[in-house]
């Protein structure tokens, strides 16, 4: 069984090698987590770099599983790296996902579908 602590050092440093194969792995990683280990990671992932975020993002997004929507919903909601948050935004479209998010005071919701 994988953890949390096991999919983060598969994700590496901003000094790793960031390549498909790392990814793929990374992404076959988190086929087996578990409901609490999804849980664990949506809890731990605004303490990654900006950099770890974006793989995990990545990661995520290529293992298509339901169970990742929480994590790109808190990197895209939550995230200070404008990058990171949109490319939670872009995955979280590509696995065609409605979201509906409040806007700052004035305007009126926004969507993501």
């Amino acid at each position: 069984m994988m953890s949390t602590g096991e999919f983060e050092r598969l994700l590496g440093n901003e000094s790793s090698p960031w390549f498909e194969y790392n990814l793929e792995i990374a992404s076959e990683a988190l086929n087996e987590f578990t409901s609490d280990d999804w849980s664990d990671l949506q809890s731990r992932v605004l303490s990654f770099s900006a950099c770890l975020q974006e793989r995990c993002a990545e990661a995520v997004d290529e293992s298509r599983s339901n169970d990742g929507i929480g994590v790109l919903t808190t990197l895209l909601m939550s995230s200070s790296c404008l990058d990171v948050a949109a490319i939670a935004a872009s995955q979280l479209d590509d696995m065609e996902v409605n979201c509906q998010f409040p806007c700052e005071e004035g305007c009126s919701n926004y969507w993501i579908s």
